[in-house]
């Protein structure tokens, strides 16, 4: 009887050793890192998989990251991709960490994006395109300063610097005991500039999104995909020649998924599964066949 109980005893702590080993929690590492960081093919089989395209036209508005490594570290670039074949961007230097993001829903990371370009990009985007007759329209509003010339130069710095956040444009230095002597006029130059921004900003109901599209290159055959590009007004186009090198890992409750393009980087969405898609076909709707994409 005694060795009866014995052995059941000994069968008792073997069944909980081993439910204990094959229930370890993985859902979360102890410094919120990447839980699980893996390179894999995607099943393209699947005849439900979408395409290329689709992963960015399918929905009306997707948060896409592009990064080198998903850790909780990493401050990825930041692109919101509209349906309608719009997109905004933020860059490393304004984003967030992925830890910081994936604390964020997607709605408030499209809500910030877009609260970035309304409140800056469109004026900065406005001053690059302009930036020769504001300069000259500001001259004429001090034409009765001897240095009328000099100061809007100065005062077009200055408003570089309040529009864009950054450092000056450059250009030589300037004697410190001249700036003083006229600052009061290169202030009101400069408010000049940023006002004359926004009013035109507002008579032309705001500067349209940049856009973006979709080129298959064909093999040698003519008759075989050999890559795709996702073409990016104002920005480096993304080329992929596989649609197997997919990316996914976590970091702490967000999983991320994506591909690796031909500039080894990484692109990713915030999704419960992982990526999978197949290039788009030859004669697709929409999609240019062995020639760039043309933002007219």
């Amino acid at each position: 009887m005694k060795r009866k109980l014995m052995m059941v005893s000994m069968m008792a702590i073997l069944s909980l050793s081993l439910f204990a080993c094959g229930s370890k929690d993985t859902t979360s590492s102890s410094n919120g890192s990447a839980r699980t960081n893996t390179e894999k093919e995607a099943d393209t089989k699947n005849e439900n998989v979408g395409t290329f395209s689709q992963l960015f036209t399918n929905n009306e508005v997707g948060v896409w990251y592009s990064c080198e490594a998903i850790d909780k570290e990493e401050t990825p670039s930041i692109y919101v991709m509209y349906g309608d074949g719009t997109y905004l961007n933020l860059d490393t230097r304004k984003s967030k960490t992925f830890a910081e993001l994936s604390k964020m829903t997607d709605e408030e990371i499209i809500s910030w994006v877009e609260e970035d370009w309304n409140n800056r990009n469109e004026v900065l985007m406005y001053y690059h395109q302009h930036k020769d007759e504001l300069r000259q329209d500001a001259e004429n509003s001090i034409s009765d300063s001897t240095d009328s010339d000099t100061i809007a130069m100065i005062a077009l710095d200055d408003a570089y610097r309040e529009i864009s956040g950054t450092t000056s444009e450059g250009g030589e230095e300037l004697d410190p005991d001249y700036l003083n002597s006229v600052q009061d006029q290169v202030n009101a130059a400069k408010d000049y500039i940023i006002n004359e921004i926004n009013t035109k900003l507002a008579e032309q109901g705001g500067i349209a999104k940049p856009r973006y599209g979709f080129s298959v290159y064909t093999d040698a055959s003519g008759n075989n995909v050999d890559k795709e590009t996702l073409a990016l007004e104002r920005e480096n186009w993304i080329e992929i020649s596989s649609t197997n090198k997919i990316k996914s890992g976590d970091v702490y409750d967000s999983h991320y998924s994506g591909f690796m393009a031909n500039d080894g980087k990484y692109y990713l969405m915030r999704m419960k599964g992982d990526m999978a898609f197949a290039f788009d076909e030859i004669g697709a709707d929409g999609i240019s066949v062995d020639e760039d994409v043309v933002f007219e």
